[in-house]
């Protein structure tokens, strides 16, 4: 039978074990994740070109931003802006010939980025249709941010090399061509000049007008 005595013996015990073992608990600060990624594509909103046509194609660079776990907006921005972007269009399975190399885009947020000017020619024989060009895109990112109150953040940074596809279309156009000029003028004189015009697309031109 246990005494009042012994229970307040074996209640202090209790007590000094509960205080010895509290005194090896060591606190951990919880920290907080972002967790995230930019989400790239590439679009040409004037992507109509004709056969023989040399052109200038403004393509622009689209940032939707992946988050997959929120946070502080200084951390979202970090995980979802692409650092030190560039883009390459590629002779790749079209029949362009691009002359433009790999182009630096720089940083680039949630957003859209101004015109980047693609150089190609589409050669006279393209068959008209919907193409796609691929473009390579690399850059470096922040995935996950860690954080808490009592420090300075953690960033795990990544590279991406990613190769995304941009759509072209080749249109049936009118197209001229100056074929043959003649003329019997001579230095310091008057006279004719004998120009042959010839429509070299495939579609005819109606109401065309010519200006020299």
């Amino acid at each position: 039978v246990m005494t009042n005595s012994s229970r307040v013996a074996l209640g202090f015990s209790l007590l000094l074990c509960f205080s010895a073992l509290s005194m090896f608990i060591i606190p951990v600060s919880a920290f907080e994740q972002v967790i995230g990624s930019p989400d790239i594509e590439v679009y040409s909103p004037d992507n109509r070109l004709s056969p023989g046509e040399e052109t200038s194609l403004e393509v622009y660079v689209s940032n939707a931003g992946d988050i997959r776990q929120p946070g502080p907006a200084e951390y979202v921005d970090r995980v979802t802006t692409a650092r030190a972007l560039s883009i390459e269009a590629l002779d790749r399975n079209h029949p362009f010939d691009i002359t433009t190399g790999r182009y630096p885009v720089g940083s680039v947020p949630q957003g859209t980025t101004d015109p980047i000017p693609i150089s190609l020619t589409v050669p006279d024989t393209a068959t008209p249709g919907t193409y796609q060009i691929p473009v390579r895109v690399r850059y470096a990112y922040t995935s996950i941010v860690n954080y808490d109150t009592g420090g300075s953040p953690e960033y795990a940074d990544r590279t991406a090399n990613r190769v995304v596809q941009l759509n072209v279309r080749i249109v049936d156009r009118a197209r001229f061509e100056i074929a043959n000029a003649t003329s019997t003028t001579k230095v310091g004189g008057r006279g004719e000049t004998i120009l042959t015009i010839s429509n070299v697309g495939s579609e005819p031109a109606r109401a065309a007008t010519v200006a020299m």
